[in-house]
């Protein structure tokens, strides 16, 4: 691979990861949303254990897609980094560029992303065992 074909895929990576978490930020949005706006019933909780394991599965998928975006954005960034060209006048170019470009940890990413998942699953139920107050009759 040559320089520019790196860097687009360093960026191509950077985008799929933007997709993965606005798709889960979607999902988030949507079934907070929806919770916090049904009323109580006993179905209610029935729902939340269907919708807690259809989010559990998604958010593992979801995670894994993002872990192996990450994991390829820091080997393409290595393979920046080390990318040798035979004008010197480039390889100043290269490294300047080089030394903008950033990774995040893979570990610092998943660990968002499991307690984001904790954290929405806490709300679901959170939201489904709540009660309205009812609003008092006002005279």
């Amino acid at each position: 691979m040559n320089f520019q074909e790196l860097v687009s895929l360093y960026f191509e990576r950077s985008n799929a990861m933007q997709t993965y978490w606005g798709f889960y930020i979607t999902i988030v949005i949507g079934l907070l949303a929806f919770f916090g706006t049904i009323k109580a019933s006993p179905q209610k909780r029935i729902l939340a254990i269907l919708v807690s394991i259809g989010f559990a599965g998604f958010a593992y998928v979801n995670g894994d897609a993002i872990r192996d975006v990450v994991k390829t954005r820091s080997v393409t960034q290595q393979f920046i980094l080390t990318y040798k060209d035979c004008d010197p006048t480039k390889q100043a170019e290269i490294d300047k560029i080089g030394k903008t470009i950033r990774t995040a940890d893979v570990r610092w990413v998943m660990g968002f992303h499991i307690a984001s998942d904790l954290g929405v699953l806490a709300a679901i139920w959170v939201l489904t065992l709540y009660e309205r107050m009812p609003k008092s009759k006002q005279a």
